[in-house]
């Protein structure tokens, strides 16, 4: 018995829309998918954090500890790109897991390249969630980034989950009455 039983392995246009039964470990698939793509990105989004601000890839960037002054707020400068940078390669990420495993049963609306626009608005109110998270919590409480990170992609989660299942990649169109 395999951890991902499909009850359909792929749609037939006789099945093309209809409603998705496959389950992983007995949660619908695209909850599961989606869960399971996220934890990947989380992973990504920490990897390119370490990248970009501590290992020295972007070596460009201004150096630890230089502030600045933003609407009142002090972020450091190299955190803020950095994590700005870590947050993009994740969601760049997510777009092609969605695309073409968790959501790839689904209708597509638009082309390619403004479904990654849609994914990136959507994903927009999350970003801001985990970045201001990330900044805000880091210097405050004194802690790692990557545990204030862990605390913002959780709220950014429930966010991105219903945009992307209820809005980009729905199920199915409403048609007018």
């Amino acid at each position: 018995m395999s951890v991902a039983e499909p009850t359909q392995t792929t749609p037939s246009p006789s099945t093309a829309g209809a409603a998705d039964n496959r389950r992983i470990l007995g949660v619908p698939f695209a909850f599961a998918s989606f869960l399971i793509v996220g934890a990947t990105a989380f992973v990504v989004n920490l990897f390119a954090l370490f990248l970009a601000y501590d290992a020295g890839l972007l070596w460009f960037l201004p150096g630890k500890d230089t502030e600045w002054h933003i609407a009142g707020l002090k972020p450091e400068a190299r955190l803020f790109i950095a994590s700005v940078i870590a947050v993009e390669v994740a969601i760049a990420w997510k777009f092609a897991l969605y695309e073409h495993w968790t959501f790839s049963d689904r209708p597509r609306r638009g082309n390619i390249a403004w479904r990654f626009l849609q994914l990136n608005a959507a994903s927009l109110l999350g970003t801001i969630v985990t970045l201001a998270t990330v900044n805000i919590l880091t210097p405050l409480l004194g802690i790692v980034p990557y545990i204030t990170t862990a605390i913002g992609v959780v709220f950014a989660f429930m966010i991105n989950w219903l945009f992307s299942n209820h809005f980009i990649w729905r199920e199915h169109d409403t048609a007018p009455a």
